[in-house]
């Protein structure tokens, strides 16, 4: 970026000393307003940088809580699968049921996994949208081995993140099998 540092004189401008100091005031001017704009420039596009690498280090963040699900899942831990949740958040399962808070949380996982004692976890995340810094949007896919009997083996999932503390974890979470016309 250059600056340009021309004298800025006033049409009224007399002779002599007046105008030796209004040509000085005016490269000021010019001078301040382009250190200025060089300042701002400088202080957003370190801004965005910082916002990126935020948002990375969230990214990572979120894939362990993915991680850390599944893992708790296939332990059958109904605790830890609990945790991953925030106090109040819900897991909607594809009976179309609503397990709200932790509590209904591990019920239902702790169900779920003596009745299919073998069953094992797998998915990935296939899209994230920072909505907010601290709200995140998320789809993905799922498997379901030795899974219950009657009932989709895959589908997708949806969830919404939140930062809560420092930590991510999941307001909600919907399973669902895709309908095949």
């Amino acid at each position: 970026m250059s600056l340009h540092l021309s004298p800025q004189v006033s049409p009224h401008a007399d002779s002599g000393s007046g105008t030796r100091r209004r040509r000085l005031t005016g490269s000021l001017l010019v001078l301040s307003r382009g250190i200025v704009f060089l300042a701002v420039a400088i202080l957003v596009s370190g801004s965005t940088r910082t916002v990126a690498a935020d948002e990375s280090a969230d990214a990572e963040a979120i894939g362990e809580l993915n991680e850390r699900y599944v893992r708790a899942f296939n332990e059958r831990q109904a605790e830890k699968v609990a945790d991953c949740f925030t106090k109040v958040g819900d897991y909607g399962i594809l009976t179309g049921a609503i397990l709200s808070k932790r509590p209904a949380i591990v019920q239902g996982h702790s169900s779920f996994f003596s009745s299919n004692p073998k069953a094992k976890l797998s998915g990935k995340q296939l899209q994230r949208r920072f909505v907010r810094p601290d709200l995140v949007v998320a789809h993905g896919e799922w498997q379901v081995e030795n899974g219950p009997e009657g009932y989709p083996h895959r589908g997708l999932w949806d969830s919404v993140v939140v930062k809560v503390d420092g930590r991510w974890l999941y307001e909600a979470i919907r399973i669902y099998a895709p309908v095949r016309p």
